[in-house]
């Protein structure tokens, strides 16, 4: 009888420091799975960055629109007649008679050109 009081007390023993071994490891696990885990730095930096990038697009289109609005509007273009003043030229050139003037000339062609149309 007392053998068996003996292994009983062992296996009570054994039975407490698994106990104890399991509420260890579970408190270790709550620790290491708790939700208030602050998030990574790469995560806050892309967040960031895209914010960045979201504001100043947004601005540059806002400032484009702003310019595009206070420009002036141009006029269209108004139907005005040209006047065109001719020069008062006599008939005859006064100076010069047309009897000493040299016989008008035949252009011929520049002996350089090369007509490839045949």
């Amino acid at each position: 009888m007392q053998d068996q009081e003996d292994e009983l007390e062992q296996i009570l023993a054994q039975l407490q420091e698994q106990q104890q071994s399991v509420a260890d490891i579970t408190a270790r696990r709550a620790d290491d799975t708790s939700p208030e885990q602050p998030p990574q730095s790469g995560v806050l930096w892309m967040v960031g960055g895209l914010v960045l990038v979201l504001i100043v697009g947004g601005s540059v289109v806002f400032i484009c629109i702003i310019i595009v609005l206070l420009l002036p509007q141009r006029q269209p273009p108004r139907n005005t007649t040209h006047i065109i003043h001719q020069p008062n030229i006599p008939p005859s050139y006064p100076y010069v008679e047309q009897q000493f003037l040299p016989p008008a000339q035949a252009r011929t062609r520049r002996t350089d050109y090369i007509d490839y149309n045949g």
